[in-house]
């Protein structure tokens, strides 16, 4: 997994918008807005909303995203603090909580903070790291999780099914070593059950549980957000801690990251940093979200929050974001498009669009984002944002 936006960002070397290039953005930016304005003025007739709240992800699906998210939290914690942060000289242990460790969490204790903090909440959803040859007892499969934890090794892809004791769905996902401090503090541990783990190696398989089968798009967002402020939780946690260090080496706290010194990321750069790698999954639901409601409306916000996306990818640099939501892109073009044109001439005008737009993005991205950046009001943490020339007047 990449992480090089930890490093000092680069300059950009940005050129000047010429007279040919301003043209051609004012010829796009007409036929754009009459292709929109005709495409919508004869777009079918809304379809009358129920108001009722219907199911719009698989609870399979929602573990997916939060697996997603999690896997990318813990590999940034495990790579960029406790690998990086131990050759600076900070310290880590199982008993980080106690008040005369002066240390931070391990990666599983990290972890199990987050459960902690979720089985604390209005949210019911549950969250276990386990394994079959744990350092902990208590983090031993047990029963049908056993079972599917076995089938696991033998094809390491997740496991979901429905727990009949409890009426719960269960997610696994395989854990693996994916860091040398994994495998050093698991083999080195005196109470550890195996002693000759090696990277890459399957050690557990965390864990996700939710009373239903399915949930609402606001089931799902208060599920994430639980997340994501256990994270936050911990990290704030472990944030004071280091304020009251004495004896050891005291880490600056900042924007700065471990591999370039003796730094710690403050709450909001770790939460960004995760932000920048998860939310393409993310973009890729909420589109297939709306778009799952179907009709006109459906559409029409599937094609609004692509604006919105497409934006914020331009403002932070991010032309991931636009490629997770390249197929929604095309399905509601296709669907303006034949809606209005007709099968034959809508298919040839989503060719010639998405083609278009793509071959843009591609070409001026770094004048297009010196444009947008420039006509952007200075706003909170727009001077954090990966650098952009500002425009010639």
């Amino acid at each position: 997994m990449g992480l090089g936006f930890l490093g000092l960002l680069p300059q950009m070397d940005v050129l000047s918008m010429n007279s040919t290039s301003f043209k051609f953005w004012a010829t796009f930016g007409l036929v754009g807005a009459l292709l929109s304005i005709y495409l919508f003025a004869t777009a079918p007739i809304p379809l009358e909303s129920t108001g009722e709240s219907h199911p719009t992800l698989s609870t399979a699906e929602a573990f997916e995203l939060l697996a997603h998210e999690n896997d990318v939290t813990r590999t940034l914690f495990t790579k960029a603090i406790v690998g990086a942060g131990k050759q600076q000289g900070l310290l880590f242990s199982e008993h980080w909580a106690d008040p005369e460790i002066h240390a931070g969490p391990l990666p599983a204790l990290f972890l199990r903070g987050v459960a902690a903090h979720l089985a604390a909440s209005p949210v019911p959803l549950g969250l276990f790291l386990g394994s079959d040859q744990p350092i902990e007892s208590s983090n031993r499969f047990q029963g049908r999780q056993a079972e599917e934890f076995e089938a696991m090794r033998k094809d390491p892809q997740p496991r979901i099914f429905l727990d009949e004791e409890s009426g719960s769905t269960i997610g696994m996902f395989p854990d693996f070593a994916s860091a040398p401090a994994c495998v050093s503090c698991h083999n080195d541990h005196e109470r550890s059950a195996k002693h000759n783990w090696v990277l890459n190696d399957l050690m557990g398989a965390t864990t996700w549980s939710y009373p239903s089968d399915s949930v609402t798009t606001d089931e799902f967002l208060g599920m994430l957000k639980a997340y994501r402020a256990g994270v936050a939780e911990v990290w704030t946690a472990y944030l004071a801690k280091v304020d009251v260090m004495d004896g050891v080496p005291r880490p600056g706290v900042g924007e700065a990251w471990p591999k370039q010194g003796l730094f710690l990321p403050d709450l909001m750069t770790f939460q960004d940093s995760i932000l920048h790698l998860a939310a393409p999954a993310l973009v890729n639901t909420g589109a297939m979200t709306l778009y799952n409601m179907g009709g006109t409306q459906g559409y029409v916000l599937t094609a609004a929050l692509l604006g919105v996306v497409t934006l914020v990818a331009i403002v932070i640099d991010r032309r991931s974001f636009l490629t997770a939501g390249l197929f929604y892109f095309i399905a509601v073009l296709a669907w303006a498009t034949t809606s209005s044109l007709g099968d034959f001439k809508g298919a040839i005008s989503v060719v010639f669009v998405v083609g278009l737009f793509f071959t843009a993005i591609g070409t001026w991205w770094t004048q297009i984002r010196t444009t947008v950046m420039t006509a952007l009001p200075n706003f909170p943490g727009k001077s954090k944002l990966p650098p952009y020339q500002r425009s010639e007047v």
